[in-house]
């Protein structure tokens, strides 16, 4: 049997990172962290064992989404790293440094993104 993908979700509203979880669990091996600090924490132990991390863009307490996808792909340029938001327009500069930015609701393009990225 194929081992799962893991898929580190960072998401501080309860509902949605549930929501995530039960989109992406039968596929996918799904990690859930609910705050900024939590991300920055599991992300100090490295990238390994990852294959791709789901940030919100504010999550409180601790560091925003974005500032955690602009480190990651500072240290790992090829790793694949999204940005969920309820605005994206409010994010075009991450396009600079080549991180997506997807609308939590709908999650339809976020799920296409996965689904290209992991190729499933």
């Amino acid at each position: 049997m194929t081992e799962k993908k893991k898929i580190l979700i960072a998401e501080s509203t309860p509902g949605t990172a549930e929501n995530y979880r039960q989109l992406l669990s039968a596929n996918y091996d799904v990690e859930v962290v609910h705050s900024g600090q939590e991300a920055a924490r599991r992300l100090e132990k490295g990238i390994e064992g990852l294959d791709l991390i789901v940030l919100e863009s504010i999550m409180d307490p601790g560091p925003r989404g974005s500032e955690i996808a602009r480190y990651i792909r500072k240290a790992h340029p090829s790793f694949p790293v999204v940005v969920t938001t309820a605005s994206p327009e409010q994010y075009p500069t991450l396009a600079e440094v080549n991180i997506p930015v997807y609308g939590k609701d709908p999650m339809n393009g976020l799920m296409d993104y996965i689904r290209r990225t992991l190729r499933y």
